[in-house]
């Protein structure tokens, strides 16, 4: 520090000088004494940042890429893959397998269509015990009275089998098979003609509580109902060849005309197309023993030529 009077009377003495307002002292540098001003510097958004933290856009692009992160996908070890198979394997083998014990036992369903030929393995009937030798027999004879003209089991095979015929001529020309001259049980017959059918297996359980047994069937025969919708179409052809307009009162053919719609008709059946089903006739215990079950039975004819009831 500089020199100072020590010689002033501190009591009659003025304003002390500080150090730095005596031009004779010199300043150290660990001393305080002026020095520059520093001021920090503002840092002022730019027109281009605040555009961005205005734009609603790039707010939401800010937002889409911090939300959607990618996750690493993780490697599988081979033995996890080898593992994979074999569980799907002992599953899809169990399933099969309660399903055909099932279907032994309670019948799944009455009808199963499928696009294949009749089975060519033959059922062994030597395997079966008596109730199913018995629900077997009972089965093959009604399907022989079915093919029998005169009995009843004809009779209701033939009614069946026109009505899907006669329901779709009823509802695309408003005409029944006697004014057009088909002769219901000729129609019906050709298409019974193109049944053929195996025994797959029989079954019954005389035990239980409510007991029953079924017979199933690989059948094919004519697809009723196609074969309807066809002749349905060029019976439409040809009544406009001929002018006639069934909707228009009421229609009377020529016996030559009935000729060539009946001819028509059967020609067409032999060219049908068929349908091959698994179907299942069903039998219960009654005080006469094994008897059909006549209402699932119907359905069974119903479903094996595709005959249904057409509203």
């Amino acid at each position: 520090m500089g020199k100072r009077d020590s010689n002033i009377d501190p009591f009659n003495a003025g304003e002390p000088i500080l150090p730095w307002q005596d031009p004779d002292s010199e300043l150290r540098d660990d001393e305080p004494g002026e020095r520059p001003s520093y001021e920090a510097p503002k840092r002022a958004a730019s027109q281009d940042s605040r555009r961005r933290a205005n734009n609603p856009d790039d707010t939401r692009k800010r937002i889409k890429s911090a939300s959607f992160v990618t996750r690493p996908k993780t490697k599988k070890h081979p033995f996890a893959k080898i593992i994979t198979v074999i569980v799907v394997f002992i599953v899809t083998t169990g399933l099969f397998g309660l399903h055909r014990e099932v279907a032994s036992k309670r019948f799944i369903t009455s009808f199963t269509g499928f696009d294949d030929t009749v089975a060519d393995e033959e059922l062994d009937i030597s395997e079966l015990d008596e109730d199913e030798s018995e629900c077997l027999g009972i089965t093959m004879s009604r399907i022989e009275l079915m093919m029998t003209p005169g009995t009843d089991e004809h009779a209701e095979a033939v009614g069946i089998i026109s009505e899907t015929l006669e329901g779709q001529i009823r509802q695309n020309h408003n005409l029944s098979l006697d004014q057009l001259g088909i002769d219901r049980t000729a129609f019906a017959e050709r298409c019974m003609e193109s049944l053929v059918f195996s025994p797959d297996s029989a079954f019954a359980f005389p035990d239980d509580p409510e007991p029953y047994g079924a017979v199933y069937l690989d059948a094919t025969a004519i697809d009723t109902l196609m074969l309807s919708i066809d002749f349905c179409e060029e019976l439409e052809g040809y009544f406009e060849d001929e002018g006639i307009s069934p909707f228009q009162g009421d229609v009377s053919l020529t016996p030559e005309q009935k000729a060539h719609v009946s001819n028509l008709l059967l020609e067409m059946a032999d060219d049908a197309d068929t349908f091959t089903s698994f179907a299942r006739i069903q039998l219960h215990v009654t005080a006469d023993g094994w008897a059909i079950d006549e209402g699932e039975y119907e359905e069974t004819l119903r479903h094996t030529f595709q005959a249904y009831r057409i509203i």
